[in-house]
């Protein structure tokens, strides 16, 4: 569940056979990244998903020539999970063992915090921990970690390489990873967790103080809808605190644009200063 467009419609032409325009926004480069050797999780045990990750985070510090700090750990804990946590749902789940962001950011250190301890073996695991390191082992399967030129580290398509770039497109809710073909066309490489971008902070800005997206069910369309949270009242709200203060538009065109909000044009964006660009897509 991402949003990192906002409620941006899709600007899409294909000028020629083949090739697909699209606007969105370069929002990194990266540098240095580790494909998952895991291709089973079937039988996986908490010992090989430790191993490997030990073993990505190792090769990644390595060719990227970095120390991990904490703030890029705390990406690493929020890519592993893809930000399924309990607390970004409404009503939040309480029960004991939900995965909360909390109780995975200290099983996932205490994991790869024995790294520096060779020798040591894995502690007898809880079955809800189990299943947490269960679940990241899924989430790892046929992807990689990767780190950004800013230094922020992301969860990426296996195949992602150096040099390709992490993008946000208006119309698409989840960060792509294109790779550059040179003369401004790009290959679509799939999919990425970026934290800090997952809910349109790269395009939109950060959430005031005391405001989070969250995930509310709906009855009516049996599915989750994004909305903001007031922590403060405990009131939420559809419209996106950002734009507090844009004067809503209606659709020009009259075509049913869904839940895409006219304000979020590449004009918009554009007058805050987010650079939009074309990108063609092979």
């Amino acid at each position: 569940m991402t949003h990192a467009s906002g409620n941006s419609g899709s600007y899409f032409s294909f000028p020629d056979e083949g090739t697909l325009n699209v606007t969105g926004v370069v929002i990194s480069q990266i540098i240095s990244c580790e494909p998952c050797r895991l291709h089973n999780t079937s039988d996986v045990k908490p010992e090989q998903v430790r191993r490997e990750l030990i073993r990505m985070m190792r090769e990644m510090r390595i060719r990227g020539n970095v120390e991990w700090d904490q703030n890029q750990l705390h990406n690493l804990y929020q890519a592993l999970f893809s930000g399924a946590f309990a607390e970004n749902l409404f009503p939040p789940l309480s029960n004991e063992e939900a995965v909360t962001a909390s109780r995975i950011e200290e099983l996932l250190h205490k994991l790869l915090m024995l790294e520096y301890n060779s020798d040591e073996t894995l502690a007898q695991l809880s079955v809800p921990e189990t299943l947490v390191i269960e679940a990241v082992a899924a989430f790892l399967l046929d992807h990689s970690v990767a780190l950004s030129y800013e230094g922020t580290i992301a969860l990426a398509p296996e195949h992602t390489q150096a040099g390709d770039v992490m993008t946000v497109l208006l119309g698409c809710d989840s960060p792509m990873v294109l790779r550059p073909l040179g003369a401004g066309r790009y290959m679509v490489v799939g999919e990425a967790f970026y934290d800090g971008a997952m809910y349109g902070e790269l395009i939109l800005g950060p959430f005031p103080e005391g405001c989070r997206p969250v995930w509310q069910y709906s009855d009516e369309s049996r599915t989750y809808l994004i909305s903001f949270l007031d922590c403060d009242t405990g009131k939420l709200q559809l419209d996106d605190p950002r734009l507090e203060g844009v004067p809503q538009l209606t659709h020009d065109s009259g075509e049913d644009m869904g839940s895409c909000d006219p304000r979020l044009s590449t004009e918009f964006f554009r007058n805050r200063g987010i650079k939009v660009e074309t990108l063609t897509l092979v």
